[in-house]
């Protein structure tokens, strides 16, 4: 008897060992990944604050709202990175999103269990299933969440760690809340245990904030808080809403708290997209993230914006608004066949996705691959629960059915993870797979061109940069670093046709995120070397005296015979190169 509950308890635990094993074989890869679009702004513009655990710089970590975003914790996280690995070291960074994504899929595992064991075991209240149909069942439901493909953007993209961090400590504030749940008023110190939990996923990432509407879900299924479902492991537990929601007062202040915070880093970047537009392209992300889900393929870093303004109308347009509304009707069929699970996954589904579907438009992405990290998560436990229905309903030969079954989609799922990951190497590798999905993608021509020119591949890079496009921001981007290819080519007019032309847009359009006195050394620079010298020092003079070229710019002010410089040959020959650093 002793050996046989020493070997259940093993069990599991070897169980979650080889879902580790293998998450962290498949990822494995990616640790020979670069830094990819915007991690080199995240770590190289700010390895000062990353190098140091200092109080100043975890002050900053917390006042930083860098790119609109506002997540402490993940900052502390590379900084501890830093420190670790000894710098900036790209294996380093990718392997601890690689065990976090590890330690997400482990908990995904234990989560299952622990909801199959509400169900199977009312008189344990908090009870881990841990017989071979729910091992096997929470395994498989692991493993795919593990080795799915969606995932691959949240992992191998270190600025995603916030993802990362963000369900690794909702996760835990779940399991917390649920043992806090099923114990009673007399264990309120998993309540108060939830509520840290709540709080440092907060600080990972802003989409923790629907998080209270996750756990009163979670009181009508499967916990069974409330009267609106009939469970045996509702009995005596039953609350009314009210009291539910009082529970949770200092959940939804911590949200309130959040939501001013983001509101805050991301006004300026608030677009103008006509709502009906937000609208249609809400519904098409909600179906995107589930066609992706059950047919993983053609992954892109940028899916642009739904729909396009020349594609209104017809029922493709729509046809996303009514899948929405029939998968919901669906749901409603099933609660009041008492199938409860599939209406409380849905709505959590919609809720924590809610904050990303863009009724709030921010940036130029129509939907992104990270936002359904967290949100799909019913769709695993759905999954676990239908194969330990199947498992505990059938024959000894369909439980070998099932599991091979399950065995064959997760080696599967591997393998496209595996090609997944190798789009993520670089950003040529990544951006050239966005143009190939969707070649008129104007962010994808632009960042394989900021690709091109991080390489040194100037030519490659200017001609990535060409077109006539509308968008104001990526406009003035594209002209800087042109402009800027074609200064290292040697290519003087063009690049100066470029900066010219970008001086006139910011006359009109202050704070672009760009450094004026660079580009107005720049372009003095330019003058001078056409011994243009009148045109050169109105430029100059426009340079702050403080900036980091300032004092070569107020040498050539202060030349006395600055207009006959060209007879000064070794003057030019001895000026120092061209300002490089024009983007924040």
């Amino acid at each position: 008897m002793t050996l046989s509950k020493t070997f259940g308890k093993i069990v599991p635990v070897l169980t979650a060992l080889l879902i580790a094993v293998i998450s962290m074989w498949v990822y494995y890869p990616s640790t020979e990944n670069h830094f990819v679009w915007d991690t080199r702004h995240y770590l190289h513009n700010h390895v000062f604050w990353l190098s140091s655990l200092s109080t100043d710089h975890l002050i900053w970590m917390f006042l930083s709202l860098e790119l609109s975003n506002w997540h402490p914790l993940t900052w502390l996280s590379w900084a501890v990175d830093y420190k670790m690995y000894g710098g900036l070291d790209t294996w380093g960074f990718h392997l601890t999103n690689n065990i976090i994504h590890t330690l997400n899929s482990v908990l995904v595992f234990v989560l299952a269990l622990v909801m199959f064991g509400l169900g199977g075991f009312p008189s344990k209240p908090f009870a881990l299933r841990t017989d071979f149909d729910a091992l096997i069942a929470a395994g498989l439901a692991a493993l795919l969440f593990a080795v799915h493909p969606q995932h691959v953007e949240s992992v191998a993209w270190v600025a995603e760690r916030k993802d990362l961090l963000c369900q690794l400590f909702m996760l835990l504030s779940m399991l917390a809340y649920i043992k806090y749940a099923c114990d009673g008023i007399t264990s309120y110190r998993w309540l108060l245990i939830s509520l840290g939990l709540f709080f440092l996923a907060i600080l990972s990432k802003p989409m923790a904030v629907t998080f209270p509407l996750v756990l009163l879900l979670l009181d009508v299924y499967p916990l069974g808080r409330t009267r609106l479902t009939e469970s045996v492991s509702s009995s005596g537990r039953s609350r009314t809403f009210a009291a539910l929601l009082r529970e949770k007062i200092p959940f939804f202040l911590l949200s309130i708290f959040l939501v001013l915070i983001t509101l805050i880093a991301q006004q300026q970047a608030l677009t103008d997209t006509p709502f009906s537009l937000r609208i249609l392209n809400a519904s098409n992300s909600i179906i995107l993230y589930l066609e992706k889900l059950f047919l993983p393929f053609l992954f892109a870093p940028h899916y642009p914006y739904f729909p396009g303004t020349d594609e209104m109308g017809g029922l493709k347009t729509f046809l996303p608004m009514l899948l929405v509304l029939g998968i919901s009707l669906v749901c409603l069929y099933a609660w009041k066949q008492k199938r409860y699970g599939w209406i409380i996954a849905w709505l959590f589904y919609l809720g924590t996705l809610s904050p990303v579907l863009g009724l709030v438009q921010v940036g130029l992405q129509g939907a992104a691959d990270r936002y359904a990290y967290f949100p799909t998560l019913p769709a695993y436990l759905l999954v676990g629960a239908g194969i330990l229905t199947l498992l505990e309903h059938g024959a000894e030969i369909r439980k070998l059915v099932v599991l091979a079954t399950g065995l064959i989609l997760v080696i599967l799922l591997a393998g496209k993870t595996s090609e997944q990951i190798k789009i993520w190497e670089d950003g040529r590798t990544l951006w050239t797979h966005q143009l190939d999905i969707y070649p008129n993608s104007i962010y994808g021509k632009y960042n394989l061109g900021i690709a091109f020119f991080d390489a040194g591949q100037y030519q490659r890079a200017a001609a990535e940069l060409e077109g006539d496009w509308k968008h104001d921001t990526l406009l003035i981007r594209r002209l800087a670093h042109r402009g800027l290819s074609y200064l290292n080519m040697g290519r003087y007019e063009p690049a100066l046709h470029d900066f010219e032309l970008l001086r006139s847009i910011l006359d009109e359009k202050a704070d672009a995120g760009l450094d004026t006195h660079c580009l107005d050394y720049n372009i003095g620079w330019l003058y001078l070397q056409k011994d243009m010298m009148k045109k050169a020092q109105v430029h100059f003079a426009r340079v702050d005296p403080d900036s980091h070229f300032g004092s070569e710019a107020a040498k050539w002010i202060n030349q006395q015979q600055f207009s006959n410089l060209q007879e000064n040959a070794l003057s030019r020959v001895d000026s120092p190169d061209f300002c490089k650093a024009m983007l924040d």
